[in-house]
């Protein structure tokens, strides 16, 4: 097993999850969005 491909995913994994959750964030709080 590559640790290249275990960082890669976990990577993907995090960069998923964060963009998830600002998707979410954005559309239960467009009030919130500064401009």
């Amino acid at each position: 097993m590559s640790t290249n491909g275990l960082k890669a995913r976990a990577y993907l994994a995090a960069t998923t999850s964060v963009t998830t959750a600002l998707a979410i964030y954005a559309f239960a709080a467009p009030h919130n969005k500064p401009n």
